[in-house]
């Protein structure tokens, strides 16, 4: 973890973040005062948000918002609006995937013996009371 003063505030940046951007431990061979001015140049371009006080990678949601209020050419407002559409969409198809998983039930319970249930163990028919028969 480092700390980096960016625009008059202190942030810290964690060791995944750096990992993410320099490569895996990459970064620990890079003199600290370097580090810090490349992590400053990350920021700058957009590659770094802050969120609190650490700074962390922009996801490619973030981005491509960014991207398309910025932009004046429009083949590349298209360009990142079918990328932000493409993440939303990955995104939800996750939440789904999800949310279908944490609905699914064991059919097996279904058809499971109840152990409160001493008619269907002895393989009566509900209703019936054991010992007396039918009429």
């Amino acid at each position: 973890m480092i700390s980096v003063r960016v625009q008059g505030q202190e942030y810290r940046v964690s060791n995944e973040t750096l990992d993410h951007l320099f490569g895996v431990n990459a970064w620990r061979q890079i003199d600290p005062s370097l580090l810090k001015t490349r992590i400053r140049d990350q920021h700058r371009a957009g590659n770094l948000i802050v969120d609190g006080r650490r700074l962390r990678p922009v996801s490619t949601i973030e981005q491509s918002k960014q991207r398309i209020r910025h932009e004046d050419n429009r083949d590349e407002i298209l360009r990142w609006g079918v990328l932000y559409l493409a993440e939303e969409l990955a995104e939800l198809k996750e939440e789904l995937r999800m949310l279908r998983e944490a609905l699914l039930f064991d059919t097996s319970a279904l058809t499971e013996k109840l152990a409160r249930d001493p008619a269907r163990d002895a393989g009566e028919r509900v209703g019936e009371v054991p010992g007396h028969e039918a009429r």
